[in-house]
């Protein structure tokens, strides 16, 4: 995950009518990252999520949300989407701005330029979690011409912008920088690309001892499989050695009491 260690490498970006998908190679190492998102990946996720974070943090006048790996942004605009339309928050932009970090400069440039194309299964997903809000958080320029009628080209409306700060960051050393208390951290979907074992059970340690109690540790499914693949033990296992407790939304860890 270190910054400086991705130069020397070339880059091979692939069409999806999916989702944006982009491999980082090394010559010794192979893949290293790999970008593949889209809004709304995990849409029973972000509302299930939403909801608790909601409940757990009604009497916090502010909460400190960190989203690392965001990509091109479109998971952390997925749980601000999310959380702006949750009716069990009154107080959503609590939960703002969302501080988002991805050790692929591309990736964030991407983000920074509102550079998104998106497919009518996405547009779906969108409507479907927001109570038919679409139109509120993007929309289509005009002059513009889909170039595949599987994907339509969108920009996100300034509203969310707003609300995310997007950075180029390395989680093994940032987190330093992460405020402990009432915190949470995103980490999904790429804790396989960091495949020596101690340092990423270090990583979990340092991170528990990090934060105070109360705040939480997020991991994707990929995570969870592509550790199992490469015979690298459980890494769920591995989270909860630290101290860390599950809690009743799937891959959301706590540091509880």
């Amino acid at each position: 995950m270190n910054i400086q260690a991705i130069n020397n490498t070339y880059y091979n970006k692939k069409p999806s009518f999916r989702s944006w998908e982009r491999e980082v190679y090394s010559a010794k190492k192979g893949v290293i990252n790999r970008n593949n998102t889209c809004f709304f990946r995990d849409g029973i996720f972000f509302e299930k999520l939403t909801k608790m974070l909601s409940e757990k943090f009604t009497l916090t006048p502010k909460v400190n949300v960190y989203c690392y790996g965001c990509s091109d942004g479109s998971e952390a605009f997925s749980f601000i989407i999310k959380m702006l339309t949750t009716l069990e928050e009154d107080n959503p932009k609590k939960f703002f701005p969302v501080i988002a970090k991805d050790i692929d400069n591309i990736a964030i440039q991407k983000a920074l330029h509102n550079d998104y194309k998106i497919t009518n299964d996405e547009k779906f997903s969108i409507n479907q979690f927001t109570e038919n809000q679409f139109e509120r958080f993007f929309y289509q320029p005009q002059n513009t011409k889909n170039n595949n009628s599987e994907q339509m080209r969108v920009r996100v409306n300034t509203e969310l912008y707003d609300y995310v700060d997007f950075q180029v960051g390395d989680i093994l050393k940032d987190y330093k920088n992460i405020e402990p208390k009432n915190s949470v951290v995103f980490a999904r979907n790429f804790w396989p690309y960091i495949k020596d074992y101690n340092i990423r059970t270090g990583f979990f340690k340092d991170l528990y001892k990090h934060l105070d109690f109360g705040s939480y540790f997020i991991i994707g499914d990929f995570d969870k499989r592509g550790i199992g693949y490469m015979l690298q033990g459980n890494l769920e296992k591995d989270i909860l050695k630290t101290g860390f407790r599950p809690t009743e939304v799937k891959n959301v860890y706590v540091k509880s009491l």
